[in-house]
């Protein structure tokens, strides 16, 4: 029934509320970060092969292109 990482969070916390909190807290995380990471992923290679052509640097690529989607992402894996 539980994943081990819960298991661990109650066998060092033990049935509690701060138990409670970490294993929702961990949950939400990684949903989240998960969904930032494929979103940064997601912009199509055709775009940014097409913005480093028009002599766009990495730092604009990561700006301009890749952090709205994160973003985006990010903000529809909240509940």
């Amino acid at each position: 029934m539980f994943s081990c990482a819960s298991a661990i969070i109650v066998l060092i916390f033990g049935p509690t509320l701060q138990g409670s909190i970490a294993i929702s807290f961990m949950v939400a995380f990684f949903v989240v970060f998960f969904n930032a990471y494929e979103g940064a992923r997601s912009p199509s290679i055709a775009l940014v092969q097409n913005a480093r052509l028009l002599g766009a640097r990495w730092h604009q690529v990561m700006f301009q292109i890749r952090a709205p989607y994160a973003v985006v992402w990010t903000l529809a894996a909240l509940p």
